[in-house]
């Protein structure tokens, strides 16, 4: 909301309130794909893990915790609040491979049918026109060609580590 005019913002935020289960469902699901670069390379985030790619997005369970909320949002690594419409929510999916691939990528944590594996990853509390509002500060061209990153790469080269805000995958 702080890209608003302060005199759009409490009409803006009443539209978004009134969106359906579909539109924030959409947004989750942005929002999740920006951490496909951190879960395909894990194993430089997260020692002694590997990669733990996920499944296609017609697999995923998105399920909110209640309505949205416009509130001052405070991002899980900085002291800054922001003014936001948010919802909570949740994304669940099943890892279907080999017997010894996700026990070994998860540092043992699903050995046993039933187990289940939390990751929380910061992810940006808005994810659209993400590359307009940061450039390159949140993308990684290591070991890609020069100049790889653009507005459609943005789930593909996002990394998480320059981001503040946070939302939990599960």
């Amino acid at each position: 909301m702080d890209d608003i005019p302060p005199a759009d913002r409490s009409k803006i935020a009443t539209w978004l309130m009134a969106q359906s289960d579909e539109f924030w469902k959409t947004r989750t699901r942005k929002q999740i794909e920006l951490a496909q670069y951190r879960l395909n390379y894990r194993n430089y985030y997260v020692a002694g893990q590997g990669a733990l790619p996920l499944t296609h997005p017609s697999l995923w369970k998105i399920t909110f915790s209640g309505a949205p909320t416009r509130a001052a949002y405070v991002s899980g690594k900085k002291d800054s609040a922001v003014d936001a419409v948010y919802r909570d929510s949740k994304m669940e999916t099943v890892l279907l491979s080999d017997y010894n691939s996700p026990s070994g990528s998860t540092g043992h944590r699903l050995d046993n049918p039933g187990d289940v594996v939390t990751e929380s990853i910061a992810l940006p509390l808005d994810p659209l026109l993400l590359f307009q509002r940061t450039g390159r500060a949140c993308y990684s061209e290591y070991g890609y060609p020069p100049n790889t990153v653009d507005p459609a790469s943005d789930p593909w080269l996002f990394t998480t580590t320059r981001v503040p805000q946070a939302t939990h995958v599960r």
